[in-house]
């Protein structure tokens, strides 16, 4: 008993390895589609206006500081930094540069305390930029630059304005840049908070959700499968409760240390609510929409943003899985393994349910046969038995059978599930004109269907027509379900990270230019396309020459 139990709970482990990385894009029933951005873009300043400390880059050393996002460690810029800084040289398109690289979110070095929201983050990242300047010795502190990924973009922001508001406290970088930041607020917040912070707890439902359907076929198969001996045999043993414990086991892992808890866990500390997108739900501050975005400092700023292919979720949750620290400097940009392995999931669950639909109607036409008079007549008892069994098979092929389609279901929707709770995926009912179902009698034309723009185009009731036609008509209003599908980098909109206020921007340039193509939240941090950009910030006045910074 007990090593059949421990094979349950294994059997449990390994599929636990599996769903973590598996599902399918389904872009859903449409009736309308549109693409694009619904935020206006804020009004940016000219390249020409801005003013810039250092014209050129000086020949001695500035400082780089790279930080982190919402829970990151000193892994979240680490080939960054060591090929930036010359630590390391594995790229030979991407040169060292002239300037001392400091990266945040070291253990005992600097950082900053998320549970106490963005003003204070701006607070710390002052002072250990103080501590780091004092101990590099830059000619120029406003020749610094700062550079963050997602909530770091934000919270360099809030340190640019803590700095320049301040009695006392004095520039420590002069230029920002931002990779991913969600400039306009973050609608995963907003959508997957719990509702204790404001928010409507989508990812917790997510995850539970994930864990009762994908969990629900494999389950029902150990305990009501084909194989009659183990069926009889866990019944037999009675551990069908260990079974379930198994899965609660499961659950807890799901809802506990899964790649979706971890981001419901990391959204929690008191610093995401400052930059929820706008949320009617929630009644405290909002630093980034109240504050940061009515201050504009006059500063070369950049935002770039990634856009990355479908299916969103498991090409993010992917690289949040494995870390893109762990690929060779810009390499981290391989995202399609969890995407096949999503696909052949999805399948082996829909085989599955296949199968089990195969026994149960092969039981089916068993109970067909010998469910008649003659059966009964001759053999009542020996009839009975049997009717009993092949029911009793059918009813189990049936549970195992449906169980497995939830999962499917679940694994054919994730993606649109998840776009729906970054806010990449949105649905309006809304009426679109009206139908008018017209039958003309007396020798009309039938009865017509069709759809009016103006409900003056379809007075209801009866009208008589030339010739003695006999019209009845009715109208109802015509409902059209719009969906929306926005660009994101699987977690931030690209709307919100390129709508920096007061950014810098190169009117030669194009929207692409700022963007990272086929790049997740994640791998903007070390992909070839945060090579690409960073060169072209570096080498060229494509962005501002303020952060021309000359190789090693």
């Amino acid at each position: 008993m007990k090593n059949l139990k421990l094979l349950l709970i294994a059997a449990v482990c390994v599929l636990t390895g599996t769903i973590k990385t598996n599902a399918q894009c389904d872009p859903g029933d449409t009736v309308m589609v549109t693409l694009g951005d619904t935020i206006m873009d804020i009004a940016p300043k000219a390249l020409n206006n801005v003013v810039h400390f250092y014209k050129t880059a000086s020949d001695s050393d500035r400082v780089i500081f790279l930080m982190p996002g919402l829970g990151g460690d000193q892994n979240a810029w680490q080939d960054v930094h060591d090929e930036t800084d010359g630590v390391t040289n594995e790229d030979p398109l991407y040169a060292a540069r002239k300037a001392e690289v400091v990266k945040f979110g070291e253990p005992n070095g600097p950082g900053y305390t998320e549970a106490a929201g963005l003003a204070a983050a701006g607070g710390d990242i002052y002072d250990d930029m103080v501590i780091q300047n004092l101990a590099f010795s830059p000619p120029n502190r406003e020749n610094n630059i700062a550079i963050g990924h997602s909530q770091g973009g934000l919270a360099l922001r809030a340190t640019d304005y803590y700095m320049r508001n301040t009695s006392g406290k004095n520039p420590q970088f002069g230029g920002l840049v931002t990779f991913g930041s969600a400039h306009q607020g973050a609608e995963i917040l907003t959508n997957g908070l719990p509702a204790s912070m404001g928010g409507q707890g989508m990812i917790g439902d997510m995850a539970n959700e994930m864990c009762d359907d994908l969990l629900a076929g494999p389950l029902s198969e150990a305990i009501y499968g084909s194989n009659a001996f183990y069926a009889k045999l866990v019944r037999l043993l009675n551990i069908d409760d260990d079974i379930l414990d198994a899965k609660t086991a499961f659950c807890d892992f799901v809802t506990g240390d899964s790649v979706l808890s971890v981001v419901a866990a990391s959204v929690t500390p008191n610093i995401t609510t400052d930059y929820m997108a706008h949320n009617e739900n929630y009644s405290g501050s909002n630093y980034l929409l109240n504050t940061l975005n009515s201050y504009a400092p006059n500063i070369p700023m950049v935002a770039f943003y990634g856009e990355e292919e479908e299916p969103v979720f498991w090409r993010q949750m992917g690289s949040l899985r494995k870390g893109v620290y762990t690929y060779n400097a810009f390499q981290a940009d391989p995202d399609q393994q969890h995407v096949d392995d999503a696909n052949d999931m999805r399948i082996n669950y829909y085989t599955k349910y296949l199968i089990y639909k195969g026994h149960a109607e092969w039981q089916q036409n068993q109970i067909d046969k010998i469910a008649n008079m003659w059966h009964y007549f001759f053999n009542p008892v020996s009839t009975i038995i049997q009717l009993n069994i092949h029911t009793s098979k059918r009813t189990r092929y049936l549970k195992v059978m449906g169980d497995y389609h939830v999962g499917y279901d679940f694994l054919k929707n994730t993606n649109k599930q998840w776009k729906a709770i970054i806010g990449a995926y949105k649905t309006n009912v809304q009426q679109n004109g009206y139908i008018c179902e017209c039958e003309e009698l007396n020798g009309g034309n039938g009865v017509s269907i069709n759809w009016v723009a103006t409900a003056a185009e379809c007075p209801p009731g009866v009208t008589y027509l030339p010739g003695g036609i006999k019209r009845i008509c009715l109208r109802y209003p015509n409902i059209e379900t719009v969906v929306t599908h926005k660009p994101s980098d699987g977690i931030v909109l690209a709307e919100s990270a390129k709508n920096l206020p007061g950014a810098t921007v190169n009117p030669a340039l194009s929207d692409d230019d700022y963007k990272l193509e086929n790049t997740n939240h994640q791998q903007l941090r070390n992909s070839s396309e945060t090579r690409e950009k960073l060169n072209r910030l570096f080498d060229y006045n494509d962005y501002s020459n303020f952060f021309i910074t000359k190789p090693r």
